[in-house]
This record gives C-alpha cells, sequence and structure tokens, in this order.
C-alpha cells in the first residue's frame, strides 16, 4: 500500500465518474461517485456503508479492478488509497465508448430499417 505522506500526495483532478466498489469476495458491489482522482486516489461519494480501514476493489473505466484501502470516511464521503498507481486517462475513458457489432444471425440480423419493406 501507498502511505500519504505530503511528499507523495499527488495532484487530484476533479471527475465525475461512477465506481463499482467490492467489499469483500461474495459481497455484491456498490456503485460509488468518483468526485476527484489522482494516480495513488480518488474521493468517492455515495459511499455511506465503507468504512475507514477496510480492504476494497474499486472498477473505474478501462482500468480494472484497484486493490485500494479506505483511508477516511464523513457525510457519506470516502477517500481511498491504492495500492499501485492507477492511468488517469485510461480511468476516465467511460465504457460507452466501446463500439458494438451489427447482429449477423437470427431474427435481428434481417432487421435493416424500420421504414424498408
Amino acid at each position: 500500500m501507498v502511505t500519504s505522506s505530503p511528499e507523495l500526495r499527488q495532484t487530484r483532478k476533479n471527475v465525475l465518474l461512477i465506481a463499482s466498489v467490492s467489499t469483500g469476495v461474495n459481497c455484491v458491489p456498490i456503485r460509488c461517485r468518483v468526485m476527484n482522482l489522482s494516480k495513488l486516489g480518488a474521493r468517492l461519494g455515495q459511499a455511506e456503508s465503507l468504512q475507514r480501514g477496510a480492504r476494497i476493489t474499486v472498477t473505474i473505466g478501462y482500468v480494472g479492478n484497484i486493490e485500494a484501502q479506505v483511508i477516511w470516511t464523513r457525510d457519506g464521503l470516502a477517500g481511498v488509497c491504492f495500492d499501485l498507481p492507477v492511468d488517469i486517462e485510461r480511468a476516465q475513458k467511460r465504457k460507452a465508448e466501446i463500439s458494438c457489432l451489427p447482429a449477423s444471425a437470427g431474427w435481428a440480423a434481417d432487421l435493416r430499417n424500420a421504414y424498408q419493406n
């Protein structure tokens, strides 16, 4: 785990992203807002269920699973420290940017245009 000493404090970038946060192996992930992000941590909103000191797994954008620890909690917010640095640009890419392939089998493949015979 990366410590939160002043010399390691990274510049935070204000963002508005959605993260999936899991607190254990068999737990249902919760959705939190990522309010700011740095290479070493994040501030999460809608995080009332997180407890200080808890080990969590955070999934943001295309970064995948990020192991982290909850450092502080207050008024539904939580500050987390990542075990390893993350790529902020990759974390900000939205999943909606994935393109879809057209249907090529079944009845959906025969659908062309609603106005075409």
